[in-house]
């Protein structure tokens, strides 16, 4: 069946107006994505006619959102003042989950007939007072999605998911309808919104694009083993613009596994929970898996969630991700094991259980930039980053933060029989029985650089060189060689140690 789609793109940023009390600090929204389907077939697709689905980042002061708000949204023919086109369309007690949230919006299908059209959008907390109206108006541009994707992208070839009116409603079965796929011969299959309950495998040469994170959702629950995951990889295949979980209930919950291949994700959120053994919201095995723009959550009473597991030489990057695992055991928001990872501009959240770890990294590269990690409220220990058993460390840019109430200890790097280099990073480490800045344990090529490292049993312990820092708490013990660093008080030490 031959279908023409054309999906109205749009790339979005809104900031908000004046803010007022009543608006409860409001001041930006992010667009993500708005699309509008109009299809040429004999079957509808879904979603079809002139509705299109806006997915937008609502921010409350400097966090993302979270809760219940109410919208309104108009469409005007002008940027600013001009004629009202359609709306204002209210969208009430919609849910706001770490800032994103999707809505609906149908103007009729006279509101675009070719010309200009702005996007006017308002907002308050559910139960709360007077609307704030975001400005400025967007632009919505619409450009024909089919020559976009053949283009833009490469694809010869479109398959349609929906849950009416696709040209399949599974997405497992649209990709076993697949059988010429090749590099010069690249497949799309494009995912309409809705919940699909499915494990699915991809193909390479064949790319999966959902409807937005909170719009298009593919689930399963758990197995008997790690392979059991809801969606597996591919090389040369992209994974975007939607939501991948596995809701556990026997020993193994793996959202993504990649086993010797190396996809690519985009724009993806990822959950495990309710593994009796263990949550892996990505198992790398092998492979070089791309991670950019995700967030991974690992949650639940498991022996152990891993956000992230990279193992057996997997080449694993991320770029823009935010990773949590928490209340289970052993808790670790990324661990590298055997492998080599690049982290950039990554948010890393870790706590609960005995043992919490922002990264574990044994006999593992791993190099950091730009990168937030926060371990705490494990009863025994929280870990910012644990380095060991002939590893390479390298961290520029890097916060870390260890904290709660631990019997044992609580350390923003633990190093072990490995080698480290820190430049401009920030260690804190307090609330345990004893709190370490930085902890170098055996052989080892140790050097930290234009630092602050804050312990209030010891700043840094074993062998190192600490040169530009500042150490802040208890004293430096070991062979630790410092040049031209100071204390909390700023009394400089030249050449020795506080």
């Amino acid at each position: 069946m031959k279908k023409t789609l054309l999906i109205a793109m749009l790339a979005l940023l809104v900031a908000a107006a004046g803010v007022g009390a009543a608006a409860a600090n409001l001041f930006g929204v992010t667009p993500a994505r708005a699309a509008s389907l109009s299809v040429e077939t004999t079957a509808a697709l879904a979603p079809a006619g002139s509705g299109f689905t806006y997915q937008g980042r609502l921010k409350n002061g400097t966090a993302p959102a979270n809760g219940q708000y109410d919208f309104t949204f108009a469409l005007y023919d002008a940027p600013g003042g001009g004629a009202l086109i359609g709306g204002p369309l209210s969208q009430a007690n919609r849910t706001v989950s770490e800032g994103l949230f999707t809505a609906l919006l149908d103007f009729g299908a006279a509101a675009f007939n070719g010309d200009a059209r702005y996007l006017e959008i308002a907002v308050r907390q559910t139960g709360g007072g007077g609307y704030t109206t975001l400005s400025p108006r967007q632009a919505i541009t619409p450009a024909p999605y089919a020559l976009y994707a053949l283009k833009a992208k490469g694809y010869k070839n479109v398959v349609t998911v929906a849950q009416d009116g696709g040209d399949f409603t599974s997405i497992q079965a649209a990709l076993n309808s697949i059988t010429t796929n090749a590099v010069a011969n690249r497949y799309l299959v494009w995912v309409g919104p809705g919940t699909y309950t499915e494990r699915v495998t991809m193909k390479p040469y064949v790319d999966i694009e959902g409807s937005g994170e909170l719009t298009t959702r593919i689930t399963f629950a758990g197995g008997g083993s790690y392979d059991l995951a809801t969606l597996q990889g591919a090389s040369n295949a992209e994974l975007r613009s939607l939501t991948v979980e596995n809701t556990g209930g026997t020993n193994y919950a793996v959202a993504i596994y990649n086993n010797l291949v190396s996809p690519s994700l985009l724009h993806v959120t990822a959950s495990a929970s309710g593994g009796t053994v263990s949550n892996y919201t990505m198992y790398n095995l092998g492979g070089a898996a791309s991670m950019n723009n995700m967030r991974i959550i690992a949650i639940g009473a498991a022996n152990n969630n891993y956000g992230v597991l990279n193992s057996n030489f997997a080449e694993a990057s991320m770029t823009d991700v935010t990773v949590t695992a928490s209340g289970g055991t052993l808790n670790f928001a990324v661990a590298n094991v055997n492998s080599s990872a690049l982290i950039n501009n990554v948010t890393l959240t870790a706590s609960g259980g005995t043992d919490s770890f922002g990264v574990f990294n044994s006999n593992s590269t791993l190099k950091m930039t730009n990168v937030t990690g926060i371990a705490s409220d494990g009863t025994f220990s929280n870990t910012g980053v644990h380095n060991v058993n002939g590893s390479s460390l390298s961290m520029s840019k890097v916060t870390l933060t260890a904290s709660g109430v631990a019997s044992g200890n609580n350390i923003g790097v633990n190093n072990a029989t490995s080698d480290a280099s820190m430049d401009s990073v920030n260690l804190n480490s307090s609330g345990a029985t004893t709190n370490y800045g930085a902890y170098f344990f055996g052989t080892g090529i140790h050097t930290i650089d234009n630092s602050i490292l804050t312990g209030t049993s010891n700043t840094v312990v074993g062998n190192v060189l600490v040169g530009s820092s500042r150490l802040a708490g208890g004293p430096a013990v070991g062979s630790v060689t410092c040049a031209g660093v100071y204390d909390e008080n700023y009394t400089f030490f030249p050449n020795t140690c506080p």
